[in-house]
């Protein structure tokens, strides 16, 4: 009897040679966010082997982890991250908290490089990185480590050095001249490698747009672009343009139609935004003294940070009214509710959107702030799903790879999240981790809670690697 039936299953179910199969669990697909339940999902190698609907038979060496009652999503990218700074206490931050996936803004290629042969040598755990290289400044450019880019000239001479060091794209920085972003935009289509970053103070964001900028960080002249005054906000020098004065001017000669039609210039163009949500707020409220301490009993998550950077971090405080007059706070608590709100819309009228944390910004952690950065698109108005999207699909969409990441398929990467609830009815729960796959190598919770040990012990040997100054904490750059 007992042979007949193996046989009679053995009809309905095919052996399946395969590393890992996760069983009974819930398959979210993010492209359109309907859920696949009780699905098997086989992991060879790096890559997904393919998603049983069924019960399948295994190959006696197939490991298993049961996933009844848990969601399956694809790995989590930030999309404006600063790794190459003391990256080794990052690394462990990101993939324990389901972060497979980084687009670093400020890359230093040889130690980026460095990173990738030793992950492909199995000697060393960190996400997929998309780097930039050093940032493209202008004459002076904001920080002395910048490339100093003054003309056509400079600007073709700097993309065509950092295109041979190997750069997945370009990063350009708010004081480019006009003379030089245009050059930068016509030799990165020349050499056919994206250039991303600020908008200048010299360029409109509809220019920006025109101009093919892949992809425009924190809401740079978005609010200008909606405003009356748009000329006399761009003419500000500098320093000017994050003043108390030009924010209130900012919010006050707010527009409909003029937002109405940079949203649709966005929806119609190719620009990505990248909102970087959580280091606004974080900047706007840093006198909340209550939330923003480098106490540990106050602030468990400070353990995690090297000690000069919180106490770099807690000098900012006093420094930005210093910098901004003493309004800084009450103007930035406004401008960021000004701003929150329009996600949503933008959203609804096809505005392509990222999700990004800028760390490490004051309080922005490795991997912790970017389930913070999805909770704030959804209070600014998109849907769990659309929050979702921003740190899954889109990237995907946003390289150009779908057929490989962002989702849950056969033959894509094996860079995956399993849940412990539905990010799909609360988009908390992306925090709610019971394990990570990172090129298919299967971390359960014990594993990666060892990984955040590990970072936080990191972090207390960690003497920084970047000569003063080269931090990127960018003040007084976030409006």
């Amino acid at each position: 009897m007992a042979a007949l039936l193996t046989a009679c299953q053995q009809q309905t179910t095919q052996t399946i040679q395969a590393d890992w199969l996760i069983a009974n669990v819930s398959v979210i697909n993010t492209e359109d966010g309907t859920t696949l339940p009780n699905a098997y999902v086989a992991i060879s190698g790096d890559r997904i082997d393919s998603v049983y609907t069924q019960k399948v038979t295994l190959a006696d060496t197939t490991k298993i982890m049961e996933g009844s009652g848990k969601y399956l999503i694809p790995g989590l990218w930030d999309m404006h991250a600063h790794l190459s700074f003391n990256h080794k206490y990052q690394q462990g931050l990101l993939v324990a908290n389901g972060v497979t996936g980084v687009r670093e803004m400020w890359g230093r290629m040889s130690l980026i490089d460095s990173i990738r042969n030793q992950v492909e040598k199995g000697s060393m755990l960190a996400p997929e990185i998309y780097s930039s290289g050093t940032i493209i400044g202008g004459d002076p450019p904001y920080q002395p480590q910048y490339e100093r880019v003054a003309n056509a000239e400079d600007a073709k001479r700097i993309l065509q050095k950092q295109a041979a060091e190997g750069v997945d794209f370009f990063k350009i920085y708010s004081l480019l001249s006009r003379e030089a972003y245009f050059a930068i935009a016509e030799e990165s289509k020349r050499l056919g490698i994206p250039f991303g970053g600020h908008v200048p103070e010299s360029i409109s964001l509809f220019e920006a747009i025109d101009a093919g900028q892949a992809t425009t960080e924190h809401l740079m002249k978005f609010l200008a672009a909606c405003s009356t005054k748009e000329e006399e906000l761009s003419n500000m020098p500098g320093m000017a343009a994050f003043s108390d004065d030009k924010i209130k001017m900012n919010i006050q000669s707010f527009n409909e139609k003029r937002y109405d039609s940079i949203v649709n210039k966005l929806a119609k163009g190719n620009t990505w935004l990248v909102p970087t949500m959580i280091v606004k707020y974080n900047y706007a409220n840093l006198n909340d003294t209550l939330k923003f301490s480098i106490n540990p009993e106050k602030e468990a998550l400070i353990n995690y940070i090297p000690k000069q950077t919180a106490k770099l971090w807690a000098s900012v405080l006093n420094m930005m009214p210093l910098a901004f007059g003493e309004n800084y706070y009450d103007s930035s608590q406004k401008l960021y509710e000004k701003e929150l709100p329009l996600l949503g819309d933008m959203q609804d009228k096809g505005v392509k959107l990222l999700a990004g944390t800028d760390y490490p910004n004051p309080w922005c952690y490795p991997g912790f702030s970017l389930h913070d950065e999805l909770k704030l698109m959804v209070q600014g108005g998109l849907s769990n799903l659309e929050a979702l999207q921003t740190a899954t699909y889109n990237p995907a969409l946003f390289f150009g790879r779908t057929d490989e990441i962002g989702n849950v398929k056969k033959g894509m990467m094996a860079n995956l999240v399993l849940l412990n609830a539905d990010p799909i009815k609360d988009i908390a729960n992306t925090q709610a981790i019971a394990a990570v796959i990172l090129r298919g190598e299967v971390m359960d919770r014990n594993r990666l809670d060892n990984l955040l040990e590990t970072s936080k012990q990191l972090a207390k040997k960690e003497v920084s690697e970047v000569e003063v100054g080269g931090f990127p904490i960018h003040f007084h750059d976030h409006h």
